[in-house]
């Protein structure tokens, strides 16, 4: 029996994809090239790893099986391979992070300069996405280390917590909580509170940090980014909660929005690295860790 990583690499991708053509793309090959090598794993497996109709594909249930046990082979090769291509130096090399929208324009514009001087062999290439994503990423190897907001629900990643960040109330000047002395988290009761869009991390931990329930505050507009939502506070629509790196880094800047801070010190998020536990770049990613924590 012979088996290939090529044809490893075509039953993950058809599996992610559903989708012969998409997968073939992704793959960099022809779809012919991708389905015959597929045919020809099934053969020598003995077992059919796909159902395809007129519309659809489908992952049989031996197949799922065979995917997962697939996808930790190629991690084990990618992780072979950076082992045995490893520079001595210390964050040397490539490596791939990914971040949340909420994080990654606020906090690594400031960071990637310091790391580029401190780090200057270390080519580091950036992904952006939501957790859910960024997570299935790491999992498949796409990615080295996910910059996320904590907690969230991670499964055998090792997870470093990096620091906290306030939560700031996002206001036009004349709104009436703007005129509080001492904002609390019952002040949002009953108020338009502008989220992000379901799926946005963010909008979860400021909702559990301002201890708000859904029936304690209305939702007039979702956006899909702060910007978004900053825009929609500056044209009257509501409020909103904002980080305070979103704040130091300019983002209510001539827009008219005034930022509030809340007397409760506890309305924050935490912010973590995640990464895989058998990662060949374990040492280098604590360094990076060790990094943000001193320098963010």
């Amino acid at each position: 029996m012979r088996l290939s990583l090529k044809q490893l690499r075509y039953i993950c991708a058809v599996s992610e994809h559903l989708h012969f053509g998409h997968a073939a793309e992704a793959c960099f090959v022809t779809q012919s090239t991708l389905s015959a090598g597929i045919q020809d794993l099934e053969g020598s497996l003995e077992v059919k790893i796909f159902e395809r109709t007129n519309k659809r594909v489908f992952v049989t249930e031996k197949g799922k099986d065979i995917v997962e046990r697939a996808k930790r082979v190629l991690q084990e090769v990618s992780d072979l391979v950076d082992a045995a291509s490893q520079n001595h130096e210390p964050l040397s090399g490539k490596l791939i992070i990914g971040a949340i929208p909420t994080v990654s324009p606020f906090l690594l514009p400031r960071l990637l300069p310091k790391l580029r001087k401190q780090y200057p062999q270390l080519k580091m290439f950036l992904r952006e996405d939501q957790t859910a994503a960024l997570l299935e990423d790491l999992d498949n190897g796409r990615i080295d280390v996910a910059l996320i907001a904590l907690p969230f629900p991670v499964d055998k990643l090792v997870v470093t917590p990096l620091f906290d960040e306030a939560f700031s109330l996002a206001c036009l000047p004349s709104h009436p909580t703007n005129q509080l002395k001492q904002l609390k988290t019952h002040h949002l009761q009953d108020e338009s509170l502008l989220l992000l869009e379901e799926g946005h991390c963010l909008r979860q931990h400021a909702l559990d940090a301002c201890k708000l329930q859904a029936a304690s505050y209305g939702v007039p507009y979702q956006g899909t980014s702060l910007t978004t939502l900053i825009q929609m506070v500056a044209n009257g629509i509501g409020i909103t909660l904002v980080p305070e790196m979103a704040i130091t880094s300019g983002l209510l800047k001539k827009t008219g929005v005034v930022a509030h801070g809340f007397a409760d010190k506890s309305v924050k998020r935490s912010i973590g690295l995640v990464w895989r536990q058998n990662s060949s770049k374990h040492q280098d990613l604590k360094l990076l860790a060790d990094f943000i924590k001193a320098n963010h």
